[in-house]
């Protein structure tokens, strides 16, 4: 099965991902070892510390540095740009055409890890309203979804669609849970590896591929990665419709 990567801070010396060019060759080798076929580079931008201009020719620098001396590994990857967006009232006034993914209207936006926007609902209706898909980056990482999923049902509801890591899938087992009950609940699209670097954050697609086989069904693994290949393929993509989490006593279902 074809594998896509659609979140990954690769590109090096661009932000707190692969800090050079060696760093970056060694990431990609590794996602090509775990299976995955096509990778895109999703680099932090933040509106308020630079301009777009500065972003995109800091992109294309480490891209064109990285691809200077291609291995084995990197020729048989397909690629293609983007950008992870820190959330911002000032993201919807933004040029997308060049931070989402390439060619594609799908937007990767990170939200505040303290708290939940007020105004997010507004600015990605905002974003679609130009034709733009937000893409929740690792929605697991924030633990006011993970308190109250509902907030998260209510922007996949509006057209929004959410990102996991697969890191997050190995290691903690109340958080498992809760994204084993978002993945049934069709509140989660895709799966990607989010990598930073070997040592802290790294690749573990095939890891977190292994372990998601054994908390849900064939056909909802089988879904979170042809999503993917959608994504990245530009394929039509039509999202399953999500079911609203209820609470019942001290536990959502």
């Amino acid at each position: 099965m074809l594998i896509a990567d659609l979140h990954s801070h690769i590109l090096p010396g661009i932000d707190d991902g692969a800090k050079d060019v060696t760093m970056a060759r060694a990431l990609l080798a590794r996602q090509y070892n775990d299976g995955v076929s096509r990778v895109a580079f999703t680099p932090h931008f933040r509106c308020e510390d630079q301009t777009l201009e500065e972003f995109l020719q800091k992109r294309e620098e480490a891209f064109e540095l990285l691809m200077q001396e291609k291995t084995t590994e990197m020729v048989a990857l397909e690629y293609r740009m983007g950008a992870e967006v820190y959330f911002s009232p000032a993201v919807a006034t933004l040029d997308f055409g060049k931070l989402c993914l390439q060619d594609t209207p799908y937007l990767l936006v990170e939200l505040p890890v303290t708290h939940f926007p007020a105004w997010v609902k507004d600015v990605f209706y905002q974003l679609q309203l130009k034709g733009i898909v937000p893409i929740l980056a690792h929605v697991e990482r924030y633990p006011y979804i993970m308190k109250n999923p509902h907030l998260l049902y209510e922007l996949v509801s509006a057209g929004a669609l959410a990102q996991i890591n697969a890191s997050s899938l190995l290691h903690n087992k109340k958080r498992k849970k809760i994204i084993r009950k978002m993945i049934n609940w069709n509140l989660v699209h895709v799966i990607a590896s989010d990598a930073h670097s070997l040592e802290r954050r790294p690749p573990q697609m095939k890891k977190g591929i292994e372990e998601l086989s054994g908390m849900v069904r064939a056909e909802r693994v089988s879904t979170l990665l042809c999503n993917a290949v959608k994504i990245f393929s530009k394929e039509d993509f039509t999202p399953e419709e999500p079911h609203e989490p209820k609470r019942l006593l001290n536990y959502w279902v």
